[in-house]
């Protein structure tokens, strides 16, 4: 079973017909991405910020190194 809300479209079968489901206002979806969506980004964004920050340690241990010798 799913759960259809005001605005989704609907084929049934091999029909070539979509139906829009109607109502009011009040039943429409919010905008914007979903709550799965947004931890994925969240994730998404971590592991980059993660990885600049690895490119940085990176560096500046290159450059220390460098100093050294």
């Amino acid at each position: 079973m799913h759960n259809n809300r005001v605005g989704d479209t609907v084929k049934f079968g091999q029909s070539s017909r979509l139906f829009l489901l109607c109502g009011p206002d009040e039943l429409l979806p919010e905008e914007g991405l979903t709550r799965s969506q947004k931890a994925q980004l969240a994730q998404m964004e971590y592991a980059q910020r993660m990885k600049e920050r690895d490119l940085k340690v990176r560096s500046l241990g290159r450059r220390w190194m460098g100093d050294r010798w």
